[in-house]
């Protein structure tokens, strides 16, 4: 089983690759725009990078939409109880009175 930080770390990296994809492929789309209009494989392949830092932009406003999500509920939830109360536990001498162990 993992921890929720562990998952929560996960996302945070993943969120982080993400957005570094968006800036080098914004980078690569803006280096890579010809100036004469010989160079239009260079201008396919700048439009390619500009669809790839839109797709790779959209996917890691989802994903930190869905970890706000989460991290909401799981916060709603757990202002539903209250504190942990403590319980006693039985001692021996209790649990022979009770019959339930030899002395």
């Amino acid at each position: 089983m993992t921890h929720a930080f562990e998952q929560r770390l996960g996302v945070i990296v993943q969120i982080n690759l993400q957005l570094f994809s968006t800036a080098t492929c914004g980078a690569l789309a803006v280096w890579c725009w010809p100036e004469t209009a010989q160079g239009w494989p260079w201008g396919m392949a700048s439009v390619a990078m500009g669809f790839g830092t839109i797709t790779a932009g959209t996917s890691a406003s989802k994903t930190m939409l869905r970890l706000y999500q989460r991290e909401t509920a799981l916060a709603e939830f757990a202002a539903l109880g209250g504190d942990p109360k403590t319980a006693n536990l039985v001692s021996v001498e209790r649990l022979i009175k009770a019959g339930m162990v030899e002395p």
